[in-house]
């Protein structure tokens, strides 16, 4: 996006919200070609959106018109609040003229519409009646600076917090005070209240020193990117930490890891020593939260502090998702109230597979896997984890990790951990013999379902969690490969990609189109007609970047994959509107 041009010289800092239009000419012509694949030039009559700017002059009641604007120059309009008028408002609406207009002849026009127009340089300003004419230019101006990198030609969208704050009377210190009393009179526990006070005092901190807040849209022949940046001060702590996080590398390296029929997937990319100061600061605030846990918080923070000096800074995550259409439809479901809850939960056990499998780079994979073991033998991760988990709430069951390493169990090659429910003895005594047959089912299902297995090579560690773990994990052991199709040969991935800024920490992608073959496998009624986006739809792809006292945030969703779910969506509102029509 071009963050210095003519528009910023009448665009003051303080101005609480302004829009802001590159080239309205691409933009039309790219809208244009974006809505067209989607069938929706059918709300415009088939006319394209350059075409309706014609009417212009018809829509404002000879106000603007389209033959007098330079649509190849920004145009933007600003706004500012708490402003002493009828609407508490101010706007300044700025558009580029040609040579050929002449302000005189559509004053009177504008007049009587309580709006006031001024002529600075090749632009018309546009400003509601009463207020003295604007000095051009502004002495400060907007600072965009900070959003070069959203796409050129799109609808941009900025909010100045600091003018809005100031204009609207936020006070910071009277919120952070009503959160106080609110969670004083609502949350009894002391120790729930410390924790929802902690959460409140860092919600009330991101107001406070966030600075702008900007959203671009952009459409065109390629797909949808939406980007959106928050910039924060750098004098508080949350800038300052943004600032010290330094930029991702090459993420594409971990495309390889990831499925390209998971549901979700994600690759990520920190520098390992940040990453390791990044937990100790969590581990000392969760500290402060549970300090009757501080002995079980500190082994398990030594335990961190050695391992994690072995780790890499990249990963991946793939999630992946299936289920046996014939055994769901054999439990019969509308129509088992009579069957007892453990048992359903058995059931659809044994009809769902899912899987979550990741790898960590590492700088000595088998001495991590070292440490994991001398920290499960020792207790210290089984300490930690139950010991949040076995909180004294009302929780009829205690949580336990079981952990057994591959040289126990000869059947599997890698280390494993289930997760187990006991019952207290001073509960299990109330119990009929029902509830303790019914409890030790829901146990067993557990123990198969969450399975946690890992196994380390010299510079990767692999491991997974679910019900169906062995053939993928097994092939990343001892292959290096997932074995399946992956993100990494995806031709829409790589296009995605080049969406992208350089530096992001995060890549991630939500597959659209697995989800709606799920759907379309379950054989209901209707579910036919769902529309099937091929085996290279990666769906909604996103990133995020964190640095230069920055989030920066977007979302990529290629139009060969919106058409077909926006004209079956289009097809579905039709139909009930026929349908409704009849009944009527």
């Amino acid at each position: 996006m071009k963050t210095k041009n003519p528009i910023l010289e009448m665009v003051g800092s303080d101005s609480a919200l302004f829009v802001q239009i590159d080239n309205t000419v691409r933009f039309l012509s790219n809208l244009d070609a974006f809505m067209k694949p989607l069938g929706l030039d059918a709300l415009t009559q088939g006319k394209g959106l350059s075409d309706l700017a014609t009417s212009l002059k018809d829509m404002t009641d000879g106000m603007l018109d389209v033959a007098w604007i330079d649509m190849s120059k920004p145009i933007g309009c600003l706004f500012r609040f708490g402003e002493k008028s009828a609407s508490g408002m101010y706007y300044q609406l700025m558009i580029p003229v040609t040579k050929k207009f002449d302000v005189q002849t559509v004053k009177q026009a504008f007049t009587k519409h309580n709006i006031t127009p001024v002529l600075y340089k090749n632009y018309l300003v546009l400003i509601p009646a009463g207020y003295s004419p604007p000095v051009f230019p502004v002495q400060t101006s907007l600072d965009l600076s900070a959003f070069s990198r959203f796409a050129n030609d799109g609808l941009a969208i900025f909010v100045h917090m600091d003018a809005l704050k100031k204009q609207l009377n936020i006070n910071v210190d009277q919120i952070k005070s009503s959160l106080y009393a609110a969670l004083q009179e609502d949350v009894k526990s002391s120790q729930e209240r410390l924790f929802s006070e902690k959460i409140a005092n860092v919600a009330v901190e991101i107001l406070d020193q966030l600075q702008m807040v900007g959203v671009s849209i952009h459409g065109d022949t390629k797909g949808l990117l939406m980007q959106s940046t928050c910039t924060f001060s750098e004098k508080g702590w949350i800038g300052a930490l943004l600032q010290a996080i330094k930029p991702g590398k090459d993420l594409r390296t971990t495309l390889k890891y990831t499925a390209q029929d998971g549901i979700f997937n994600l690759m990520y990319d920190f520098d390992p020593q940040q990453n390791r100061d990044f937990t100790q600061a969590m581990l000392n605030w969760y500290a402060q939260l549970f300090p009757d846990k501080l002995n079980q918080i500190e082994s398990y923070k030594q335990f961190v502090d050695r391992s994690m000096k072995l780790v890499g800074s990249r990963g991946a995550i793939s999630f992946r998702f299936d289920y046996d259409t014939e055994h769901l439809k054999s439990l019969d479901l509308p129509s088992s109230s009579e069957t007892s809850i453990p048992e359903l939960v058995a059931g659809l056990a044994q009809g769902i597979s899912f899987q979550l499998v990741g790898v960590m780079e590492m700088t000595d994979g088998l001495a991590y896997e070292k440490e994991l073991a001398r920290a499960f033998e020792e207790g210290v991760i089984q300490n930690f984890y139950e010991a949040y988990f076995n909180q004294d709430y009302d929780n009829p069951y205690r949580v336990s990790l079981n952990y057994k390493p591959h040289s126990q169990d000869k059947s599997s090659p890698f280390d494993t951990v289930t997760i187990g429910l006991e019952i207290p003895g001073d509960r299990l005594i109330n119990m009929t013999s029902d509830e303790i047959e019914q409890t030790k089912l829901i146990t067993e299902v557990i123990s198969q379902v969450c399975v946690f297995n890992y196994r380390a090579t010299k510079y990767n560690l692999y491991f997974s969690f679910g019900n169906t773990n062995g053939d993928v994990l097994f092939s990343l052991v001892n292959q290096k490969t997932i074995g399946i199709p992956t993100l990494a040969t995806s031709k829409s991935v790589q296009e995605m990609l080049t969406q992208f800024p350089k530096g992001s920490q995060i890549l991630w992608n939500l597959n659209i189109g697995r989800i709606l073959k799920l759907m379309k496998q379950s054989g209901e009624t209707g579910v036919e007609t769902l529309p099937d986006l091929g085996n290279d739809a990666p769906g909604i792809c996103s990133y995020l970047y964190l640095g230069q006292s920055r989030v920066e945030t977007g979302s990529f969703w290629s139009l060969a994959e919106i058409g077909p779910v926006v004209r079956f969506l289009m097809t579905q509102v039709a139909a009930a509107i026929n349908v409704q029509s009849n009944e009527d």
